[in-house]
């Protein structure tokens, strides 16, 4: 079983290769995270990050739970490794309010996000496709946020 997924990650990467499909992320601050309760956190401060040249604040207090990757998979992969943080956030904001954003090109920003963190291309693959698979009934097409932080950035 495991080859098979092996085989299918590397086929969807074969089709998948082109790097003008994926936007350019650059998380230009990464504010601190606190545990509020179980498995959530939230940002100390706004995270500003540049994606293909527009910028994008995750407010101060956003609530995430870092990465949803299941709990019997965290002794293999956990959501709280820190080269995952940042693009979990990133991601769960972006699900959360996607202004004019397709759920497509959110999850390429995601595996954008994950390379420029220093994931692994397979790594950034599986958390991509996870996301493809699974994701849908957590994006928030309808959503569109206007944060009120901007005070935020100069903390």
């Amino acid at each position: 079983m495991r080859w098979l997924i092996i085989l299918v990650l590397f086929m969807c990467s074969l089709s998948c290769k082109s790097q003008d499909i994926y936007p350019f992320v650059n998380i230009l601050n990464k504010p601190c995270i606190k545990p509020i309760s179980g498995y959530q956190y939230e940002t100390c401060g706004a995270m500003i990050v540049d994606i293909d040249d527009q910028t994008f604040i995750v407010p101060r207090h956003f609530n995430s739970d870092l990465a949803s990757i299941p709990r019997w998979y965290w002794p293999i992969l956990s959501p709280r490794h820190s080269k995952l943080v940042y693009p979990g956030i990133l991601h769960d904001y972006l699900y959360s309010c996607p202004a004019n954003l397709s759920r497509e090109y959110t999850d390429r920003v995601l595996f954008s996000a994950l390379i420029s963190e220093g994931v692994s291309r397979y790594t950034a693959y599986k958390m991509y496709y996870a996301v493809r698979l699974f994701g849908a009934s957590h994006f928030k097409s309808d959503n569109y946020c206007i944060s009120r932080d901007f005070e935020d950035m100069k903390k």
